[in-house]
């Protein structure tokens, strides 16, 4: 078994670190510096040569298995400018063409979206959430601590009287709208009130 796999190691080679392409996509062009630029590549880079006022830097990983005649290579070059920060990929060999570094105007636009996502839609100021329904005549008001609930609902919330109604065809009009608690009712957050046959729509 040892002898075996002896064999399979001897016939495999591996020259340079790991590449992990994933992270060109936090490189920014005019922020990140070469030590960041290996975190982010999860290796140091293989060469470096200072170029008058810049650095151009080459990570590389070959690795080839002769039994299987397998070769992979995968290369990077990155140039950094005199302040030390990334300026442009010079070349990269096997990289996936959604992998590449961002602008700044890139960065931000990525990082404004994921904040916009993460932060919960605020309600309106004053609005209190209040459900119905309708099949089994109950009305709930979510209190503090529930889902849904709003910091206005943090107290009981007074039910308004009924708008005056006029004689003839004004009370004809408004007749079927009444309120869901009788005028006057207070209705406490968090808890479930069953409505009266009187109160529910003919």
């Amino acid at each position: 078994m040892l002898v075996a796999v002896a064999l399979v190691l001897a016939g495999c080679t591996f020259t340079g670190n790991g590449l992990n392409t994933a992270g060109l996509d936090r490189i920014v062009v005019g922020r990140t510096t070469l030590d960041q630029a290996s975190a982010d590549l999860g290796a140091q880079p293989t060469d470096t040569w200072q170029q008058g006022d810049t650095l151009l830097a080459r990570w590389a990983y070959k690795g080839t298995v002769a039994t299987d005649a397998v070769y992979a290579r995968q290369e990077v070059w990155l140039r950094f400018g005199p302040d030390g920060t990334f300026q442009r990929m010079e070349n990269s060999i096997n990289v996936p063409a959604l992998r590449h570094p961002r602008t700044a105007a890139e960065a931000d636009h990525e990082a404004a979206q994921q904040q916009a996502k993460a932060q919960p839609k605020a309600s309106a100021a004053g609005e209190v959430d209040v459900q119905t329904t309708a099949d089994d005549g109950m009305i709930v008001i979510p209190g503090n601590g529930e889902p849904g609930a709003h910091p206005a609902a943090a107290g009981p919330i007074p039910v308004p009287p009924p708008p005056p109604v006029s004689s003839g065809s004004a009370a004809a009009s408004t007749q079927g709208q009444q309120p869901l608690l009788p005028a006057g009712s207070t209705v406490v957050p968090g808890v479930t009130y069953p409505l009266s046959s009187s109160t529910k729509a003919p």
